[in-house]
């Protein structure tokens, strides 16, 4: 399986996710083959990238073990995110005009949180395609379910857990108060500007304060910007000063923001993000939670595009829960970009925990 842009699709792919628009109504089905009037259409609905397979791949192989491996938009039911969006987006744009519905909170945090302990492992791997425009409350929505997934892995009691969940969904409500220019700026921000934005943690805590959302909720608005060390603001807490809850939500925030594309910064790849957090732990990051975390990420998600240290190109096509750094990969023998190729079966599948001289030393 390929992640692609819609340009890049050969007729003949197999579609290997479903293709939702950015409203949450489904477009195209697993297992429908594309022709040119299709992948025309697509781009038509302005659906920039897919998940695709050819019918030269063993389609079935690959989808069950991709199964295996759920992604952030797949542990929890797609009706659910587009509704925990839609709350999100309505609580942001009412918030201090009228009072916020706690109990559809408390019902939508619940219902992530069934969804989410009826799963045996989720790895993590973050990779829905986004539109700029909605990106507060797209990722405001996977903070929630990152965080969560930390705290069941913590082992935090269900009311601790439910407190997680509401203050993760709404840590950044303060940005409301953030003008357009300064939130959408594409380079970098003058003082006045960062004192701007800074401002958002006051200002968010208090607003869910006033909308009668619980202290311990609020305070993760107030802290999710501290940092271990105590380089963050606003109030420069440190280790343990933090609350817990914060902790968590610190490191769902920081992971969701480098696997997507923002304004001013081009999305990270999964094992550069996984390298950028085990290096950040114990500074930013408190440790325990960072070790924990980086148990659930998909370093090399199938699909991803891979340089070995033989300067030879494949495609992860199955990944190693126990050898992270060791997939299988597909590497194609005729120097065919397999991210394009639909055409040639010309290829070797390696699985390099299995051998001592290959590795991977890049990402594509």
């Amino acid at each position: 399986m390929q992640k692609v842009t819609i340009n890049d699709i050969i007729p003949g792919a197999v579609v290997a996710k479903p293709i939702y628009n950015e409203r949450g109504i489904l477009l195209v089905p697993t297992g429908i083959i594309l022709d040119e009037k299709g992948i025309n259409k697509l781009a038509e609905l302005d659906i920039r990238e897919a998940f695709i397979l050819y019918p030269e791949q063993d389609t079935s192989k690959i989808l069950k073990q991709y199964a295996k491996s759920p992604h952030v938009d797949e542990i929890i039911y797609h009706r659910t995110r587009v509704k925990a969006q839609k709350l999100t987006k309505k609580v942001m744009q009412t918030i201090g005009q009228k009072g916020v519905n706690i109990d559809k909170i408390s019902d939508i945090i619940d219902e992530i949180l069934s969804q989410l302990l009826s799963s045996d492992n989720i790895i993590l791997t973050l990779s829905r395609i986004r539109t700029i425009d909605d990106y507060t409350y797209e990722h405001s929505v996977n903070v929630c379910v990152v965080s969560l997934v930390i705290g069941i892995d913590l082992n935090l009691p269900p009311e601790d857990l439910k407190q997680l969940g509401t203050g993760a969904l709404l840590h950044d409500v303060g940005k409301i108060s953030i003008s357009e220019d300064v939130l959408n700026k594409p380079s970098s921000l003058t003082e006045n500007e960062f004192n701007e934005v800074k401002a958002h943690t006051v200002i968010g805590y208090q607003m869910l304060l006033d909308a009668g959302i619980s202290q311990e909720a609020a305070m993760i608005a107030l802290c999710h910007h501290e940092r271990y060390d105590g380089s963050g603001y606003n109030r420069n807490l440190a280790g343990e000063e933090i609350p817990l809850l914060s902790r968590i939500v610190t490191l769902a925030d920081s992971y969701d923001a480098m696997s997507n594309d923002r304004v001013y910064k081009k999305k990270l790849s999964p094992d550069v993000v996984y390298k950028e957090i085990a290096r950040l732990s114990g500074r930013h990051f408190d440790y325990t939670i960072s070790e924990r975390f980086l148990r659930r990420i998909d370093l090399y998600p199938v699909g991803t595009g891979v340089v070995l240290n033989t300067n030879h190109k494949g495609v992860v096509v199955f990944a190693n829960k126990l050898l992270p750094q060791s997939p299988v990969i597909r590497v194609f023998r005729d120097g065919t970009n397999p991210k394009n190729a639909g055409k040639s079966i010309n290829y070797v599948d390696i699985d390099l925990s299995k051998t001592k001289y290959l590795f991977i030393k890049g990402t594509f």
